[in-house]
């Protein structure tokens, strides 16, 4: 929850290079930048279904 809370406090120095979004953590835009890329690395074992984020793969299982 911290690392959450420190977004909307703190500077947002890691910037998305496809649209003007801003990131106060690194890996948050490297999240946000499977979403341009369209990366999806979560792989569902029961269908051909794929997620960019795990929370996603395991909402679906």
């Amino acid at each position: 929850m911290q690392i959450h809370s420190k977004s909307h406090t703190e500077a947002k120095p890691h910037k998305c290079p496809h649209c003007s979004k801003s990131f106060a953590n690194a890996s948050y835009l490297a999240q946000h930048l499977r979403i341009h890329l369209g990366i999806k690395p979560y792989h569902c074992s029961y269908c051909e279904n794929s997620f960019r984020q795990l929370s996603h793969l395991q909402q679906h299982t």
